[in-house]
């Protein structure tokens, strides 16, 4: 069993991802013709371009940051479900607190707010 990365180009993006292939030994033939000489078992390609992903792993949200004028915008890629945008002001001593307004994978907060640490959980 090999895991192998793998780049594919769509346009001027490159798309991130994995290949899990096993061997097949004897080779099987195929009805019409040919062998099968491997399986693919696992995949993953990550739904952000050109962000790496490990060998063998599912891919995991970027948390992302624009700057808006008076605010901060924090969003992450649609594609990924089930994650939990948090907030803690120190790091040394964490108090983590689910971020309210949270819509669609994404908040707009007041500078002010934007303030601390972030973290996506899931």
């Amino acid at each position: 069993m090999a895991c192998s990365g793998s780049a594919f180009s769509k346009a001027t993006v490159r798309i991130l991802g994995w290949l899990q292939l096993v061997k097949v030994s004897p080779a099987q033939p195929r009805r019409g013709g040919g062998y099968t000489v491997v399986l693919l078992t696992g995949y993953a390609i990550h739904p952000d371009p050109d962000t790496e992903i490990a060998a063998g792993e599912e891919p995991r949200p970027r948390l992302r940051v624009e700057l808006l004028a008076k605010q901060a915008r924090l969003f992450w890629n649609t594609a990924f479900t089930g994650y939990t945008l948090e907030q803690t002001p120190r790091l040394d001593s964490p108090a983590w607190i689910p971020v309210p307004g949270v819509e669609a994978n994404g908040v707009t907060l007041d500078l002010a707010e934007a303030k601390g640490f972030f973290r996506l959980r899931r």
